[in-house]
């Protein structure tokens, strides 16, 4: 199923907006409209015949007020759209409802932790790495040996990388080598 061409943002809303550029023509099903011009990608096209005064509507707020008579399918831009001074009713929240939440057994769940300054953070990293040279043969076989989708057989959910650091030429260097101040700042 394609995606449709417009969107719409507020069911009491009296134009679209267009996702892409919308040739002259083009029928809007979800809207019984035409495109009665070629409508540039995030402008307004009306649903519905706007007369001349009348409020344009997009989410569900008056953005202006029709300087002419406005077809549907037309375009509606700074061409034929007038700004005009007006009462408003700021109620805040007053068409507020009420979320629709997923029932907790079918939520996503989260497995992290709290660090110490409240930040959550996760732990779905898995480091391998060598500290001499000769072992580093060892430690892509075994990063090798996880990739895809081999994690999810011990159980391990929410796995993101498997990463693997050699070190640099050197069989027992300490430290120095490339990667190695990441590795002290994070398990340091």
């Amino acid at each position: 199923m394609s995606q449709s061409p417009i969107i719409r943002l507020h069911s009491n809303d009296n134009v679209v907006v267009a996702r892409t550029e919308l040739e002259s023509g083009v029928y809007l099903e979800s809207e019984g409209a035409i495109s009665a011009k070629t409508i540039p990608p995030g402008h307004k096209i009306a649903t519905a015949k706007i007369v001349k005064g009348q409020p344009v509507l997009k989410y569900d707020q008056i953005i202006g007020f029709a300087a002419c008579d406005i077809a549907k399918g037309d375009h509606v831009h700074e061409h034929n759209l007038d700004f005009a001074e007006f009462d408003r009713d700021h109620a805040f929240g007053a068409g507020r409802q009420d979320a629709i939440l997923v029932p907790e057994s079918e939520r996503r769940q989260f497995q992290g932790f709290r660090r110490a300054n409240g930040q959550a953070a996760t732990r779905n990293y898995i480091g391998v790495m060598c500290t001499v040279n000769c072992s580093a043969t060892v430690v892509r076989k075994i990063a090798d040996h996880f990739r895809g989708d081999a994690l999810a057989d011990y159980g391990v959910r929410w796995f993101r990388c498997l990463l693997r650091y050699f070190c640099q030429p050197g069989s027992g260097r300490r430290g120095g080598f490339t990667g190695s101040a990441w590795w002290y700042r994070v398990f340091g």
